[in-house]
């Protein structure tokens, strides 16, 4: 962490159950090691140490919102981290304070006010899947929950292993970050009755502000315009690989680990996008999943046999 670089974490809790408050403790124990200033909207007052707390409500949350405003910068390093219950309402999702279910514009907007240099979402609430088309594809910004798109969560099931003390360097980067966390979550054994979920938001290079695209990751996108936003950081010579994808399609889940080793053996020549609502698709004359298509910056487009991406993209 260089100079004038600071690092918040906001854990919010609207949960009354001992699992939730169990959450709240443990989250605080990991990011107190990290050296994160620790601001908590909670049912209960944390067992641990905390820097800042407020009852969880609503209220509270705003109350705790606008005294972080005061703090943070567009250089400092935040963590939101959510627990509790979640709904769902049509398809729009909501966090819960006890009884006071909100929804994810009344509790975005006032998350999105606040400045960030980077920016890592942790969600373990119901449905919590559902919010990664809010945050994931913003700049600089890292979402994980606890189940995928419209699926429940159990309680510490999540948490606990991905605020578990005992996590290694499972991702070889020579420091314990929160994707170590995550794969410890996702490993055999550990959380059965939910998908957790990982998307890397597009990043930005310090310096001449150009956005840079993902080196052997794919991006995920949720809408329409968060994939047209991508296309226009092709740079010269780079298409953009493009998997329409469903949650509920069996296929579609079989290729993502053969879509990741493409995008991996690619080595960032081209960006490699997952697109996760059908609704992208129909914007293509997309109707059967999984389709790959292959984009230049411009939006125009081929289809490619999803078996064949590497072969197509050599043949130029």
């Amino acid at each position: 962490m260089s100079d004038g670089v600071k690092r918040y974490a906001l854990i919010v809790n609207g949960g009354t159950e001992e699992c939730f408050v169990k959450n709240v403790n443990m989250a605080l124990n990991v990011l107190e090691d990290m050296d994160y200033e620790t601001l908590v909207v909670s049912t209960e007052k944390p067992a641990v140490y905390y820097d800042y707390y407020v009852k969880g409500s609503f209220a509270g949350f705003e109350k705790m919102v606008k005294f972080l405003e005061k703090e943070i910068d567009s250089n400092d390093e935040f963590v939101i981290y959510t627990t509790g219950h979640g709904s769902l309402t049509g398809d729009l999702a909501r966090l819960c304070f006890k009884e006071d279910c909100r929804t994810e514009s009344q509790v975005g907007e006032l998350l999105e006010s606040l400045p960030y240099g980077s920016r890592t979402v942790v969600m373990d609430q119901c449905d919590s899947g559902n919010w990664g088309r809010r945050f994931a594809d913003s700049v600089n910004s890292y979402f994980f929950s606890g189940g995928d798109v419209d699926e429940d969560t159990y309680g510490s099931e999540f948490a606990s292993y991905f605020w578990s003390r005992t996590v290694s360097d499972l991702n070889g980067n020579g420091i314990k970050d929160f994707e170590d966390r995550f794969l410890y979550a996702k490993q055999d054994g550990h959380v059965k009755r939910s998908t957790p979920q990982y998307v890397e938001g597009v990043s930005i290079e310090i310096g001449d502000k150009s956005k840079k695209n993902n080196n052997g990751k794919v991006l995920d996108v949720s809408t329409k315009e968060a994939l047209q936003s991508a296309l226009k950081t092709l740079k010269g010579g780079q298409r953009a690989v493009v998997f329409f994808s469903l949650s509920t399609c069996p296929h579609c889940r079989n290729y993502w680990p053969v879509f990741k080793e493409f995008a991996k053996t690619d080595g960032g020549r081209n960006l490699f996008i997952r697109a996760t609502d059908p609704w992208i698709g129909l914007a293509y004359q997309i109707n059967i999943f999984p389709t790959v298509l292959v984009m230049d910056k411009s939006g125009k487009y081929s289809k490619v046999d999803r078996d064949s991406v590497p072969s197509y993209l050599n043949e130029d």
